[in-house]
């Protein structure tokens, strides 16, 4: 049984995530100043990705802040079906939700190392 701090805690996590991955903005910069070449161009794409997933990650903070406050994941998903963000609704355990969200959590982070140390190459 999830309880409302289990979700408060994955909003947590994923709100960190974010403001961390806001160094990626540097990295682009950084990215930008350096010589051209491979490790550029893997920055630059690595950071169109990186705000991608900033947008899902800052998005699932929210819902999860949703459901911890008392909304219920079958009034979240007929939201997200309404709102035309998917095409419809899963059934997904409230463990399976949280996993899911740390796991776009992880790629973030993952796609921000990759774009800084790229950006750091490229400055060579």
């Amino acid at each position: 049984m999830t309880t409302p701090i289990d979700f408060l805690g994955t909003a947590a996590l994923l709100r960190a995530g974010f403001r961390v991955s806001m160094a990626g903005h540097v990295g682009a910069v950084l990215a930008a100043l350096g010589s051209p070449g491979p490790a550029r161009l893997v920055a630059l794409a690595a950071w169109g990705y990186l705000v991608y997933l900033q947008v899902r990650v800052s998005l699932d903070a929210e819902l999860f802040t949703v459901l911890a406050n008392g909304a219920t994941p079958v009034d979240l998903d007929g939201f997200l079906v309404r709102a035309g963000l998917v095409k419809q609704a899963r059934e997904r355990t409230d463990v399976d939700r949280c996993r899911g969200a740390l796991w776009l959590w992880r790629w973030l982070m993952a796609v921000l190392v990759i774009e800084l140390v790229a950006a750091v190459i490229g400055l060579r």
